[in-house]
Order: C-alpha cells, then structure tokens, then sequence
C-alpha cells in the first residue's frame, strides 16, 4: 500500500490542516517541532493530505503536549533525498515511518482533548518538575520515557560521535515496557496455597 505523497500543487502554498500531535521531537521557547496525525478525510479542495506531517512551530505562545488536538494554517514541502553519496537518505527514513511531508505552522490552536488521558505524559509532566534538579535532565528524561524533546543539538552531537545516539530511541521504551511488567506481572502470579499437612 502507497502512502499518499505531497501533491505538488500544494507545496509552498499557505493550507488548513487539523489532527493530533503524536510526537514531539524538540521543544524549547524558540521552536516546537512535531509530527501530526492528519485527521481521516482532511484534504484540500479535491487534493488528500499525506496522513504523518512533521512540522516546526517557531515563537509560539502556545506550549503543546502530545495528544493534543490541533487546527492549523501551514506550508508544507516534500522530502528531498541528498545526492551526496554515502549520507543519509532522510526521503527513505520519514517514508518508512510514513512521514510524506514537512512544512512550518503559521497559526493555529491546539487544545487537549477531554478523552485523550495519558498515563505516560501525566508522569513525564510531574517528572519534568526536577528538571532544575539534574545536570543532565535531558537524557534522563529520554531514557525513561522516550521523551527527546528537551534534547539540544550539541548534545545530540556528543551522542553521534560516541556512537551513543541510538540509546536514545530504544531506551525509553524499553524501560517503560520493563516498569510496566514489574507493576502488573508480579499482582497476576498468586501464589499456590499449601496443603495442610496431617500429623
């Protein structure tokens, strides 16, 4: 099945859109950069949307969280592979998570859902109270909850040349599946009652 890509009638072109933050790569008081789920059947004029966008927010007010719902005004481009041989191939990468496009906010809202509840970002919220706490905040946060958006590019940059960076991606999720089993496993397992034995 072929994911739709960014029509070319449509890039650069000031669109609506409106879905959910399912991501949040990188947030600070300069730049938000998300990914949205487009909303099923958002389409421009007679023109589908792709269904992933990854988009960066620049100087907005508006601080979001995953899950939000959001309406926005936005201009969109494709993915464009690199001719330089032997770098990343970044059109292939977003294509295999299903990201056909990438663009800017120019306005918008965004607002949390009533029934969007999550028990992961209610933690992460709470924990990013010891922020100031930590030295190096950003990568425990990243490794406990996957959550890279504190995450600053010179710091990425130490990871890359460590050959570090890929704890970031696997880490997260693999201790929140690891605290989910030490919660729930150990209350299912009941233990055999003993027999009583006759003297």
């Amino acid at each position: 099945l072929l994911l739709p890509a960014l029509d070319d009638e449509l890039i650069h072109q000031r669109i609506h859109i409106s879905g959910e933050i399912i991501q949040i790569y990188h947030q600070d008081s300069v730049r938000q950069r998300i990914l949205l789920q487009v909303a099923d059947g958002d389409s421009v004029g007679s023109i589908s949307l792709p269904s992933k966008i990854q988009l960066n927010w620049y100087g907005s007010e508006t601080i979001v969280a995953l899950h939000d719902k959001c309406d926005l005004w936005v201009k969109l481009k494709p993915f464009y592979r690199l001719a330089n041989p032997g770098s990343l191939d970044y059109e292939k990468l977003m294509y295999v998570q299903g990201i056909r496009a990438r663009g800017y906010i120019i306005s918008g809202e965004c607002w949390q859902s009533s029934s969007s509840y999550s028990l992961r970002e209610d933690m992460i919220r709470n924990f990013k109270g010891y922020q100031d706490s930590f030295e190096y905040f950003p990568i425990m946060l990243a490794l406990s909850f996957g959550d890279r958006g504190a995450m600053e590019e010179s710091l990425w940059q130490v990871l890359r040349i460590t050959g570090t960076a890929h704890l970031m991606a696997i880490s997260g999720m693999h201790i929140s599946v690891i605290c989910f089993l030490s919660l729930t496993v150990p209350t299912s397992i009941k233990p055999k009652p003993s027999a009583d034995i006759a003297l």
